[in-house]
């Protein structure tokens, strides 16, 4: 029987998306007191609620035409793909998915969902998953982890060339790099996974304010960053595998300053939010666009002159 008098707490990451999260939820998948489920990311939400997703709904509404046929049969080839069907059918499966995960057991204090396209979520479906993680008598503590947004998106497209997916937004191995990035960082695709500020205000509009953390990518593997981390969550620290870059690319690749400085220059106003925000100094130190391209620069200036 768990003990009543343990609060459990659900994590909800929300990103971003090549900000370190592979790496977070290897970690938490490890520690002996956490049970993260089935998936890393769950994409319940964004399915469900983000209108962006027209082709993913489009899915959706096939997929629940065969969902009474699939939970009926045995576990099939693919049973991971048949409970993800079940906590979309009925969504307030979710909320009881992760409160029996973690009252199995007293040990079990930690759960949660970390899915970095949950940043271009609206209020309202941010409300629906406070409002239904609370009803199941857990706490929630939110994580917004974020990256310099001009390596964001490079870091994102070479994901996406090395995985070669088949959809709108799709990169050819033959296509450069710097190609892509032109053609890419100005889709809502690509925003709503790289405009910070507009995560952020939602966010705050849903949470309070210390239910949520926010860290950056450049400092999270670090024992200060991880300490603090646990602490929030809830669970006592265990020393991660600082060594291992799981989820990292191993490819690298340096845009054309040209470009580079358009990239930085359509998300200045998510630069200016954070370096107010956060400090200046500290984006600096963190960013290298920022600290190449920011105010104290005039590199920004003489590239698009040129």
């Amino acid at each position: 029987m768990a003990n009543p008098s343990v609060q459990k707490t659900f994590l909800l990451c929300v990103g971003c998306q090549k900000g370190g999260t592979t790496w977070l939820h290897d970690h938490l998948s490890r520690h002996p007191n956490a049970d993260m489920g089935f998936l890393k990311e769950y994409h319940v939400f964004e399915t469900l609620y983000d209108p962006n997703f027209e082709r993913r709904l489009t899915r959706l509404r096939a997929w629940r035409m065969y969902l009474a046929v699939l939970l009926r049969r045995g576990p099939g080839n693919n049973p991971i793909r048949r409970q993800w069907l079940a906590l979309l059918a009925i969504p307030n499966r979710y909320f009881r998915y992760f409160a029996g995960l973690v009252h199995r057991s007293e040990s079990i204090l930690l759960t949660g969902d970390i899915s970095p396209s949950y940043a271009g979520l609206s209020t309202s479906a941010l409300s629906r998953i406070r409002d239904g993680i609370e009803a199941q008598g857990l706490r929630i503590r939110v994580l917004f982890l974020m990256r310099d947004p001009v390596d964001r998106v490079v870091s994102g497209v070479l994901m996406r060339r090395r995985q070669s997916r088949d959809d709108a937004f799709s990169i050819r191995k033959a296509e450069s790099v710097d190609e892509y990035v032109k053609d890419y960082f100005r889709t809502w695709h690509c925003e709503y996974r790289t405009r910070y500020d507009v995560t952020i205000s939602h966010l705050e509009s849903v949470f309070p304010t210390g239910s949520i953390r926010y860290a950056f990518y450049e400092e999270l593997f670090t024992e200060r960053t991880m300490r603090d981390l646990m602490d929030f969550l809830g669970i006592p620290y265990v020393t991660p595998r600082f060594e291992l870059h799981i989820g990292a690319a191993t490819e690298r690749h340096e845009l054309n300053p040209e470009l580079r400085a358009l990239v930085f220059d359509y998300y200045r106003p998510t630069y200016d939010f954070l370096a107010k925000r956060f400090g200046e100094d500290r984006l600096r130190n963190l960013w290298r666009s920022y600290r190449e391209l920011g105010p104290s620069s005039q590199a920004l200036g003489r590239v698009i002159a040129d």
